[in-house]
């Protein structure tokens, strides 16, 4: 299951990524959210809550990230503009 959520986060951010802001930070909070998730069990079963808590914390903070860097893109309401007469 975190497979799943870890490539569909990672799509979700690269579509972000590669069409409006080209910054990487958001993957670095994806991936260490999905490593910290992952390695729940070492931590033990006293600390697994907190764990998990700091690991989906990490991947939603990825894609707040993303879209508020996805909103302060300039290049999109420039373009925008470039079809209206002026």
């Amino acid at each position: 299951m975190l497979l799943v959520t870890m490539v569909l986060g990672f799509v979700a951010l690269f579509i972000g990524f590669h069409r409006y802001h080209r910054k990487l930070y958001p993957f670095y909070s994806l991936f260490l959210g999905g490593f910290i998730y992952w390695q729940r069990d070492v931590w033990g079963h006293e600390y697994e809550h907190a764990v998990l808590i700091v690991g989906a914390s990490l991947v939603v903070l990825a894609h707040i990230m993303n879209m508020r860097l996805c909103n302060q893109c300039d290049s999109c309401d420039s373009e925008h503009h470039a079809d209206k007469p002026a």
